[in-house]
């Protein structure tokens, strides 16, 4: 799932099979992994993320970039995703600072790894 038409573009050159557009209206479906930077604008990267965890087998890992804000952030929805990493047994890792300077970016960001829980 690819918002932007240039990354998309980029995508399909490179042989990756876009499934849609927006992944948040997309359909759930049962994967064993899922590996993603999501968009980190307004908290979308908490609402895409807990979304990706619908979508996992219990089992089935995930590892996503985030905001580093999630570390910090006392709103409801932050609050929430924090507990659902605990609840599946997840980390949420600090990434060094520049670590994506090459791709044009200086902003702070985590590394959230889990692995789903039957529960």
């Amino acid at each position: 799932y690819e918002l932007l038409s240039a990354n998309r573009e980029v995508l399909e050159q490179k042989g990756y099979r876009i499934e849609g557009l927006n992944f948040l209206e997309a359909p759930i479906q049962v994967v064993d992994a899922v590996v993603a930077n999501p968009p980190f604008s307004r908290g979308a990267d908490v609402d895409h993320v807990t979304r990706m965890v619908e979508w996992l087998r219990p089992g089935g890992r995930l590892a996503a970039i985030m905001s580093g804000g999630i570390n910090f952030r006392m709103d409801a929805r932050t609050t929430a995703f924090r507990a659902l990493v605990h609840r599946h047994g997840g980390t949420i890792v600090e990434n060094p600072p520049g670590s994506f300077l090459a791709a044009g970016t200086g902003i702070h960001t985590v590394t959230v790894s889990l692995t789903k829980s039957a529960t």
